[in-house]
This record gives C-alpha cells, sequence and structure tokens, in this order.
C-alpha cells in the first residue's frame, strides 16, 4: 500500500493507505474513525480503559467497539488482500480519520473536500452487529444559552438566576420533544434528542447570569437540519 498521513489540523492526523489494481475500475474506500470520546466517570470503568483487557470473550477497553473493533477489522481485511496480490481492478483505499467525535470537520470531510479521497463507494466500520446499514441519520448540535441577573447568594431575590431558567427551559423543550420526536421513525432509525452537556455558574455563593447547554439531535434522512434547528 502506498501509505501517508494526511493532516490540515496540527495534532489531527488521518491514515490513507491507497493500492490501485492492475486495470481500471471503481474506487472502493474503507473507513474507521481513530479518535474516542473522553472516559467519563473513571469511577464507572471495572478495567483500565486505556488498555484492552478481554474477559469471556469481550475486549474492554475506551472506543474498543467504537471505533477500534472496526480498526482491526478493516486492517486484517488490507493483509489478506495485499496477501493476495492487490485488487484486480479500480483502486482500494483504507481511512483512518482522527476527527468523528467532533463531527468530523478535520477527517473524511478534510479527505474529501481536499480530493485525497473520492470513492465510488465508502463502507464505514460500525457498531451494527453484522447488519448491512446503507443509510444514516444525520446529527445537528445545538448550544442554547439563558441569561440572568448575577447577585450574592445571600440575596438571590436580588438577581435572577440563569440556570433556573434553563432548566424550566430544558423541561419544556423535553415535553416537546417527547411527543414530536415520538413517530419520526424510519424502519429502525429514530428521531432523538440528548441534553448532552449543562454548564452554569462560576461559583457557589454568586447568582448565575448566564448558563448553557448542548443538544443532540438525531436526525432522519428526510429531515433537514433547518428544519431541526
Amino acid at each position: 500500500y502506498k501509505v501517508e498521513i494526511a493532516t490540515h489540523k496540527k495534532g489531527v492526523d488521518n491514515v490513507v493507505a491507497r493500492r490501485k489494481g492492475r486495470a481500471k475500475g471503481p474506487v472502493i474506500a474503507f473507513n474507521a474513525h481513530v479518535d474516542t470520546v473522553g472516559v467519563g466517570e473513571r469511577a464507572n470503568w471495572k478495567t483500565d480503559p486505556f488498555k484492552a483487557v478481554v474477559k469471556g470473550g469481550h475486549v474492554y477497553g475506551l472506543g474498543a467497539g467504537n471505533c477500534k473493533g472496526s480498526m482491526a477489522v478493516q486492517l486484517w481485511l488490507a493483509e489478506q488482500i495485499a496477501r493476495r496480490g492487490g485488487p484486480a481492478r479500480g483502486e482500494l483505499i483504507f481511512t483512518f480519520v482522527a476527527d468523528e467525535e467532533n463531527l468530523g470537520p478535520e477527517g473524511m470531510e478534510y479527505l474529501r473536500k481536499s480530493g485525497k479521497v473520492r470513492p465510488d463507494a465508502l463502507i464505514l466500520g460500525a457498531q451494527t452487529e453484522n447488519n448491512l446499514i446503507v443509510a444514516e441519520r444525520g446529527v445537528m448540535w445545538a448550544k442554547v444559552t439563558t441569561r440572568g441577573r448575577a447577585a450574592h447568594a445571600g440575596n438571590p431575590g436580588a438577581g435572577d438566576n440563569a440556570i433556573l431558567r434553563m432548566m424550566r427551559l430544558m423541561t419544556a423543550l423535553q415535553s416537546y420533544y417527547d411527543k414530536a420526536l415520538r413517530t419520526r421513525t424510519a424502519g429502525a432509525m429514530k428521531s432523538t434528542v440528548n441534553i448532552g452537556m449543562f454548564h452554569g455558574g462560576h461559583n457557589t455563593n454568586v447568582v448565575p447570569s448566564a448558563c448553557t447547554v448542548e443538544i443532540d439531535r438525531r436526525l432522519l434522512p428526510n429531515e433537514k437540519v433547518k428544519d431541526a434547528f
């Protein structure tokens, strides 16, 4: 394979390995992402998240399923194809990208926009229990901020608590979503929402003047980001 490290943003490195066939044909790309989300609450881990621990036929560790397992399969596949002389025609590309969990502007999106990878077909590694999935949900991240008025905690009535404002807003929003998204399905795919991040206040004895939440909305293929927003 001809291998290169494609980097658009320092610290975000993407591996691209390609092998051409002897005759003209389609360009097929395999993809898996190497980045993971954070460890989260360390106390919730029963094993070291930074080690691959095998127990009962399962591998435990940060990103074992998403997406290290798929990477291992694709590396094995690349090796098997190479041992058989490579593709007979067309071009085969393996891409391991480092910016998927952050919606991917420096990963596969960069590889495509830069022209480094323009496949006729793209095969993504993911946790599908070996089910073939030919359509995927979109994703929208939204940030909501409420503003209040700061005051000393000894006299909270003099202020306007932005966290309490946000709690009322999110309760109303979740109530709306519980009804609105109930019937938005397409086969096994569901339209969903998750309030994933909640930030507010800077000191315990001060009424918070600002609060921000970050929301994840998964969109069915027929939903548009503008409409969801």
